[in-house]
């Protein structure tokens, strides 16, 4: 199985960006937002373009309506499972436990979101590092961010070998 990001429209892509914007009022300089819009940026988009005439897009996705990148990439792995090949994993990460698991958090550890999902087969993976907390939860799939904030997400696809390096650091400098 390839896993790889994957853009708005469920193709792979070498990386995509997403801002989700706070919720917004109506203002004289401001358009009004529910806080689940947000912008998305990918490697293919105005590739061949000057860096100053390249342009971020809103999406005409909503974050918390289940499509779009963010949610396609996750879907690609997560949906998988259980029937996902054994060679396919995921490594979920979080400085806030995750509403499943009913642990307290850990103020100690870095301030670090994100998840690694790799296949060992095809020695695909992708990275998502994310400021939504208690995401990502697998088993809960109605936790949408809270839309009074911002929030970011990257996401970059990677081969094997540097998703192990990746979650071999975080092993030894996130972990007590």
């Amino acid at each position: 199985m390839n896993i790889s990001a994957l853009d708005e429209n469920g193709k792979p892509v070498d990386w995509w960006f997403i801002y989700k914007v706070p919720k917004l009022s109506k203002g004289s300089a401001t358009d009004e937002a529910t806080g689940y819009e947000y912008v998305y940026y990918d490697s293919t988009i105005d590739a061949n373009a000057d860096i100053k005439k390249r342009n971020v897009v809103k999406s005409p996705n909503l974050l918390n309506e289940g499509k779009g990148a963010l949610n396609l990439t996750l879907d690609s792995v997560f949906k998988t499972f259980p029937k996902a090949p054994a060679s396919t994993g995921w490594v979920l990460y979080n400085d806030e436990m995750p509403q499943s698991v009913n642990k307290k958090d850990d103020g100690h550890k870095g301030h670090t979101k994100g998840v690694i999902a790799f296949d060992t087969k095809s020695k695909t993976a992708f990275w998502l590092l994310h400021s939504w907390p208690k995401f990502a939860d697998p088993d809960n799939k109605t936790t949408d961010p809270t839309p009074m904030y911002g929030q970011t997400y990257l996401c970059i696809t990677l081969d094997l070998a540097t998703a192990s390096t990746l979650a071999a650091q975080m092993i030894d400098h996130q972990e007590t």
